[in-house]
């Protein structure tokens, strides 16, 4: 709307915002931020013509990028694989012209100023997990290359598994920009207290059926349906599907679906291992025997059964634990323990680097003293948390 360049350097800068979008395995996170984005942004992409206020005679802007996090977690792979993304959507070629570039100082300039050049407004990384940004080396330096990106008035969204995003609370300035959009959680849905998920969800996804008639009773059926699924959109579709794969194979001019179909597509091929996620999700004592390590806890509260009757504290304690169980908690302990130390090391390795710099190349990297002040309480408390680990002299 402004009729002169020197007007619109008057502007003050927008900066961008951010949202984490967390959820474990078929909770549908991908599924909903695709969504959302065909919604907000019917067309991706925009040419515009000449402007002499924008200082450009042609445009082409790709609205918004979404990218997997790569596989092996490194810096390189997610800057080269946004260039990949960025070309398939604006027919460039930035790819091929970075491909050998090795220095990840001037990889991420270019990147940044092509997202830029391009007028990205949001940047989506989808597929966070644990393994590959949670214990990541260079987890802090994602952080500073997506509060840079903010900076430039390019918005990031983060989605993927809760346990990939534990160590971002610790920083109260990454929780304050990833707070513009939300810091959103999909749990998986308890069709006891979650009235949306027969009434917004299953009576829909009923709906793909090709089969001609359904024999089972509704109430068995809706059985079925919640323990193979756990609550987890993903697994019900899976199931849904297979029961139907199930009474189509019998043959005939005629299909019907009846129990014998929901108890065979549990034991099949393409859905027996889905239900071990199901029960492991549903149950703390499956999670804890299971051999899944990216299933996070369940965070709301677990009613106690009605039938079940607990006389004084001392017959909690007679109660043995299943063996299975106590040797889950131990991994889990021990992966706890060495996961701290770990951090302890990584942030006070970071906090030496970053007491070396120059006070003009740590505002460079977006490292503002409000960061720095986090990482010095997050050490401390997990150096008082050493301290008083059982077997360690204080």
């Amino acid at each position: 709307m402004l009729e002169s360049v020197d007007a619109l350097k008057m502007l003050t800068p927008a900066q961008g915002g951010g949202m984490l979008l967390s959820g474990m395995t078929a909770a549908g996170k991908s599924a909903l931020l695709t969504r959302a984005l065909e919604i907000f942004a019917p067309q991706q992409v925009l040419d515009h013509g000449n402007s002499e206020t924008g200082g450009y005679y042609r445009l082409r802007q790709c609205v918004y990028l979404l990218v997997d996090h790569p596989s092996n977690g490194s810096r390189g792979a997610l800057l080269k694989r946004i260039l990949q993304c960025l070309d398939s959507k604006v027919q460039t070629t930035y790819y091929e012209e970075h491909r050998r570039v090795t220095n990840l100082d001037s990889l991420l300039v270019t990147v940044s100023k092509l997202l830029t050049r391009h007028r990205v407004a949001l940047l989506c990384v989808d597929e966070k997990q644990e393994s590959t940004f949670e214990d990541s080396p260079w987890r802090m330096e994602f952080a500073l290359f997506y509060l840079q990106l903010m900076n430039l008035g390019i918005s990031v969204v983060l989605a993927g598994n809760p346990l990939a995003f534990e160590h971002l609370g610790s920083y109260s300035q990454l929780m304050r920009r990833f707070s513009t959009g939300g810091v959103h959680s999909l749990f998986p849905a308890d069709p006891r207290r979650d009235p949306w998920w027969a009434r917004d969800f299953v009576r829909h996804a009923r709906e793909f059926s090709i089969i001609e008639e359904w024999t089972i009773d509704e109430q068995r059926r809706s059985l079925f349906e919640n323990e193979n699924s756990a609550g987890l959109p993903g697994l019900f579709m899976a199931y849904h599907q297979e029961v139907q794969r199930s009474a189509l194979r019998r043959g005939g001019l005629f299909a019907a679906v009846g129990e014998q179909d929901y108890l065979a597509a549990q034991t099949s091929p393409r859905f027996k291992h889905l239900r071990r996620i199901a029960l492991a999700a549903a149950s703390e004592e499956a999670r804890l025997s299971s051999q899944f390590i990216d299933i996070p806890p369940v965070t709301r509260p677990i009613k106690t059964p009605k039938n079940t009757v607990m006389r004084s504290p001392t017959d909690a304690m007679n109660t043995a634990a299943p063996k299975v169980t106590i040797t889950a908690a131990e991994k889990l302990v021990r992966s706890f323990k060495a996961r701290q130390t770990r951090q302890t090391n990584q942030i006070s390795q970071r906090l030496k680097a970053l007491s070396k710099l120059p006070p003009e190349d740590v505002r460079r990297l977006g490292v503002s003293e409000d960061l720095i002040d986090s990482m010095t309480k997050q050490l401390e408390a997990l150096k008082s948390v050493e301290k008083k680990k059982p077997g360690r002299a204080n």
